[in-house]
């Protein structure tokens, strides 16, 4: 059927990290350096961007978003953002948070580069920033169950644990959202009053 695809449901894991975690030292397997965005400093970074993605990180950055981008062999290598708000993220996900709680999103590494250890630089780097600060206790970031390589990175290599599943869909790859009444637990940061207001 043609309509068979204009609405799409994916099961999705909310992962936590506890910022007292020793965050590993990656070796990747190019010369990877890693430029931090930070909203007091938004064209720090523009020139190792292709031009199609500024209008991303202009939007990223006037979110009050920190980024992390790759410059991987000379060449853009993707970014990692950090969100310290409660906010709709761009799959449509409302994330809540605490005072002392961030998220993780937009993690993307082109293709080519993805097994040279790259996405794991830039983790890395974004989970060091947060430890060293000291001002946030856990960091949040989701996958989708079938996405076997981001739940790898965060689960094996730097221990991020579940805490909390939902069902998300996407209408012809343009917009999405949470499906109403799909977060297990209860409590998280993918619920209404977040995870903050169980006593955790």
């Amino acid at each position: 059927m043609k309509f068979a695809r204009l609405i799409e449901v994916a099961d999705a894991d909310m992962l936590e990290w506890d910022a007292t975690r020793a965050v590993p030292e990656p070796t990747p397997r190019v010369a990877t350096e890693v430029v931090r965005v930070d909203p007091q400093a938004p064209d720090r970074g523009r020139e190792v961007l292709p031009t199609h993605l500024h209008g991303w990180m202009d939007r990223f950055v006037k979110l009050s978003d920190i980024g992390y981008l790759a410059v991987a062999d000379g060449e853009f290598g993707g970014w990692v953002w950090l969100r310290r708000n409660t906010h709709r993220d761009s799959a449509g996900l409302r994330v809540r948070l605490a005072p002392d709680e961030a998220y993780a999103h937009s993690l993307w590494v082109p293709e080519h580069l993805r097994p040279t250890g790259v996405p794991t630089v830039l983790v890395a780097a974004m989970l060091a920033d947060v430890r060293d600060e000291g001002r946030v206790r856990r960091v949040y970031g989701w996958v989708d169950r079938e996405n076997r390589p981001s739940a790898l990175l965060f689960r094996m290599i730097f221990g991020f644990t579940e805490v909390q599943q939902v069902k998300r869909f996407e209408v012809a790859y343009r917009w999405g959202g949470q499906v109403p009444f799909s977060a297990r637990p209860r409590y998280g940061p993918l619920s209404r009053s977040g995870r903050h207001s169980d006593g955790a």
